[in-house]
């Protein structure tokens, strides 16, 4: 749709249960909560690929460009993959129920202001283990 929320086009009906999204370049990335997935697709919905299986409960997802970064609400997890679904791995149990993410990085308006300490925190989970 328009950045005034209009013309609105269903882009895909493949994903059960979406719950977050992010852009990578020419790549939409989307998480799908009752199959344990996350797709990949071109913007326009097209060439969709599950890029991750297995997945318990995935919720949110953000990328720093290179890895994806994605929690699983419910198995108290958050998982760090390549963009292509390879080299998953648990990088944090420690949050209940994790239902969101945000990446910092420096080119990130998002990660300004109040929601600074937010992304820095979340943010930093990449560099653990």
């Amino acid at each position: 749709m328009t950045t005034a929320g209009e013309d609105p086009t269903v882009i895909t009906d493949r994903i059960n249960t979406p719950r977050d999204l992010d852009v990578v370049g020419d790549r939409l990335f989307v998480t799908g909560y009752l199959d344990g997935t996350v797709v990949a697709m071109h913007l326009d919905g097209s060439d969709p690929q599950n890029v991750a299986t297995g997945i318990v409960g995935p919720t949110g997802i953000a990328s720093d460009g290179e890895s994806l970064f994605v929690t699983a609400d419910q198995s108290d997890q958050i998982i760090t993959m390549h963009l292509d679904g390879s080299g998953n791995r648990v990088i944090s149990t420690a949050v209940d129920h994790p239902v969101g993410i945000a990446v910092y990085t420096p080119e990130n308006p998002a990660c300004t202001g109040s929601l600074a300490s937010l992304c820095g925190m979340f943010g930093s989970l990449g560099s653990v283990g």
